[in-house]
């Protein structure tokens, strides 16, 4: 990491402690204060400041420090790019258990299912978004296609099979992701199309390239 910011942070848990406190206590803001915090990584020789342990202890000490909620991204900080992985829910259910704040599951939503899918199985009072919600806006909504690919190929406007194919199969994970983001393509296209930017070419070739 190149400063002592972000998820830097949780190799000093103490700092965050300090930081939750000083706002919240007398002379700090007015306002509910959040966090939103990864899963701690194994690197730690103190068996309580690693893995599920360690980040359990920090979001109790947290909650002590007057968080008002948190916000837990199921995967560590070591989890990016080609090393993502997979967020772990079953992390983000346990953080629900010990804490009395409420709670904000977040990694591993790509549609709408998954929303669902996730407040079931951990608990958790709220779902956060990141790439998903670029890609498709109205995510929270249910939305799940674009004009001229809804129901097609065995999806539906919500991402679900209709039938007519196994959606796993189709699309990453259970949401059909390519078939989506050739439909976000050619919508945009369409609408650079009607209302042109002063460089079209650039702008949406760069844009079409990022959601494909």
């Amino acid at each position: 990491m190149k400063g002592n910011y972000g998820s830097f942070l949780l190799r000093q848990p103490d700092i965050s402690v300090g930081i939750v406190q000083a706002w919240t206590g007398a002379g700090g803001v007015k306002v509910p204060v959040t966090c939103k915090i990864r899963l701690f990584d194994e690197g730690s020789p103190d068996p309580q400041q690693r893995g599920l342990q360690g980040t359990l202890n920090f979001v109790r000490e947290l909650e002590a420090a007057g968080a008002s909620a948190i916000c837990v991204h199921g995967r560590n900080r070591h989890q990016k790019g080609i090393k993502t992985g997979k967020a772990s829910w079953d992390a983000i259910a346990r953080v629900k258990e010990v804490v009395s704040i409420p709670v904000i599951a977040n990694g591993g939503i790509e549609c709408y299912d998954d929303v669902v899918k996730c407040l079931s199985y951990t608990g958790a009072d709220a779902v956060m978004s990141a790439e998903a919600l670029l890609e498709n806006p109205a995510l929270f909504n249910g939305y799940y296609g674009v004009n001229g690919f809804n129901g097609i190929n065995g999806f539906d406007r919500y991402g679900s099979s209709n039938g007519n194919g196994d959606r796993r199969e189709r699309g990453r994970g259970s949401c059909g992701y390519e078939l989506r983001q050739c439909g976000f393509a050619v919508e945009y296209l369409r609408y650079a199309t009607l209302y042109p930017p002063s460089d079209f070419y650039k702008v949406s070739q760069s844009y079409a390239t990022l959601i494909v």
